[in-house]
């Protein structure tokens, strides 16, 4: 097989885990990584930016019949991406929009896995137009708690 581990990628949801990479997620639903043109360099963030501008690019030509991405008609944009230490934080904005409990979950999931497929990094911060945490959308109980919510590599 074809080694893909040098190429930097961005996630989507997937109905079927039939395709390669896929992981379970949600709602009887798997995340897939998609392959972007781009190598991975030196430069995490750098990287980073690549992969969420993939990730966002409204104009992605994923067959929808076996891929969902419902980031990529928010018109979102992923700025002020650092990485110090192994945490990288990434603001997404103007407005993220939840879609329902089921893709809230593969949302988080997209972003999230986007994210970790850096091996620098090890803990992150995602939050919304900079003052949401991504956490607080997706999990949608109101716990103050989560506000200042910390992704873990697992």
């Amino acid at each position: 097989p074809l080694d893909t581990s040098g190429i930097i990628q961005f996630w989507v949801g997937s109905e079927t885990n039939g395709v390669s990479g896929a992981i379970p997620v949600g709602c009887e639903s798997y995340l897939a990584p998609i392959l972007t043109n781009s190598m991975k360099s030196d430069d995490v963030v750098s990287d980073l930016q690549i992969a969420f501008d993939a990730l966002l690019d409204p104009n992605q030509n994923n067959p929808s019949t076996v891929f969902n991405n419902f980031l990529k008609d928010q018109t979102l944009q992923a700025f002020n991406i650092s990485v110090e230490n192994g945490h990288a934080t990434v603001n997404i904005g103007p407005k993220l929009l939840g879609v329902g409990v089921c893709a809230d979950a593969v949302i988080e999931g997209q972003i999230i896995q986007t994210i970790f497929q850096f091996d620098d990094i090890q803990t992150a911060t995602v939050t919304i137009n900079g003052d949401t945490n991504l956490r607080q959308l997706t999990d949608q109980s109101g716990r103050p708690e989560i506000a200042d919510y910390v992704y873990t590599r697992s």
